[in-house]
């Protein structure tokens, strides 16, 4: 017996099998088929077309030898047989035909799967590369700005520490300042050798009425150890009374210009801080008098033809 696929079996569907085995077949065969499945009738069917070489399969060719046995049907069953036979073969052909296009078309979109598969691989990788080169550029960034901010918070550290030693500096003046506005500083006034703090109480005093200004004098003091062999005088820090005296003694320094202490000086008592701005503005002051150019100071700013002189 021979073995059928299923496309063999499948190109029965749809026809009465018993039917066409009583036609086909003796009536001993067909009661032997009785209580057979589908599948084995079919397959009897299938054998009895092919060994009258009516039977055209897929992939086959029509038996190569002639039956060996006579036709068991007469010429009016043969007809039958073959409009079965044509029938059967038409189905088959069309539902290969089908079989074969959606296996076709199946292919075609197996392969546009996989090409946007591919596709999509790609621009999945491009994207992965791309973000991949965009977190190394963060992580650079990140490092730049990491070392910005270090930089940065070690410049603000070092402008606080700045300005608070500045705040500190400008607090401590200001209240040396304060403390040293009831003051004055004389210069090159005559230092004796047995001098003590009356004597120079009384010198000061004497220099002072010379310049109308009758003030009291609350102390007296020479700035300085005294050197042996020189014959420099040392400076003399003058406490006032007030704010008030010590302007009163500055504006009646001018009388001294025609007196015997024409060579004595009378300055406000500077703070370190301000002597050396007025240390740093001495050179214009010397210039502008070459000129004459009227200027004057006041404490550590100058002024020259009534302008405050800034230093470069």
């Amino acid at each position: 017996m021979r073995t059928y696929s299923f496309a063999d079996i499948y190109c029965l569907k749809g026809t009465d099998l018993r039917t066409l085995a009583e036609k086909l077949l003796d009536p001993t065969e067909v009661g032997q088929l009785k209580n057979s499945s589908k599948a084995e009738i079919g397959t009897r069917v299938l054998d009895t077309l092919a060994e009258r070489g009516q039977l055209r399969l897929p992939g086959n060719t029509v038996g190569t030898s002639p039956p060996t046995q006579a036709p068991l049907s007469s010429p009016a069953s043969d007809t039958e047989s073959h409009a079965v036979f044509d029938t059967l073969q038409s189905k088959m052909d069309s539902m290969f035909e089908k079989v074969i296009a959606e296996m076709a078309e199946m292919k075609k979109q197996l392969r546009d799967a996989v090409q946007e598969f591919g596709n999509q691989q790609k621009a999945h990788q491009l994207e992965l590369s791309q973000l991949r080169e965009q977190v190394n550029n963060q992580d650079k960034v990140n490092q730049v700005m990491q070392e910005s901010l270090s930089e940065l918070r070690a410049q603000l550290i070092s402008q606080e520490k700045s300005t608070v030693n500045k705040v500190t500096e400008l607090t401590t003046d200001l209240a040396e300042r304060e403390q040293r506005s009831c003051n004055v500083i004389i210069t090159r006034l005559p230092e004796e050798s047995d001098e003590d703090e009356a004597s120079l109480r009384a010198a000061v005093v004497d220099l002072f009425a010379l310049t109308a200004s009758a003030v009291h004098v609350q102390s007296a003091r020479r700035l300085g150890k005294p050197v042996s062999g020189v014959a420099k005088s040392r400076v003399v820090c003058v406490r006032l009374a007030s704010v008030q005296a010590r302007n009163e003694v500055l504006r009646g320094r001018k009388h001294l210009r025609d007196s015997k202490y024409s060579t004595v000086g009378i300055n406000e008592d500077l703070t370190k801080a301000q002597q050396e701005l007025k240390k740093k503005a001495w050179p214009a002051f010397i210039k502008a008098k070459a000129a004459s150019i009227h200027c004057y100071w006041r404490a550590e700013k100058l002024y020259i033809d009534q302008k405050e002189y800034c230093c470069p």
